[in-house]
């Protein structure tokens, strides 16, 4: 129980939903984006399914996976949306540090 109570604290009282939601969208988005400008010009990203998978490594990786885009609008789309994961991922881990730090002290923010 003490697990579920904290993430429902952890559902109320912190952007973390919506900034999961908002990766998730983005994914979806830029995959979209780096399928459409890589079909037909690059053999490696000939799927929707593809571009999923190299879009969630490149979020995590920070474009260590290879073979990546190779035309411009490709490597334009898979930059910006290593640049978006990279800082929506330290938002949300800076949260989540914030909010477990505070509710082992007992205290959350703005309620000392």
């Amino acid at each position: 129980p003490g697990v579920f109570r904290f993430l429902r604290q952890i559902a109320a009282e912190t952007p973390l939903i919506p900034l999961i939601i908002a990766l998730i969208g983005l994914w979806l988005l830029f995959s979209w984006g780096v399928y459409l400008a890589e079909r037909g010009a690059n053999e490696q990203i000939n799927s929707f399914g593809y571009a999923l998978w190299w879009t969630f490594t490149a979020m995590q990786t920070q474009g260590a996976n290879s073979p990546g885009p190779v035309t411009t609008p490709g490597m334009i789309i898979g930059s910006i949306c290593q640049f978006l994961a990279r800082l929506l991922f330290l938002v949300s881990s800076s949260l989540l540090y914030m909010l477990t730090s505070c509710s082992l002290d007992g205290a959350l923010p703005g309620r000392l």
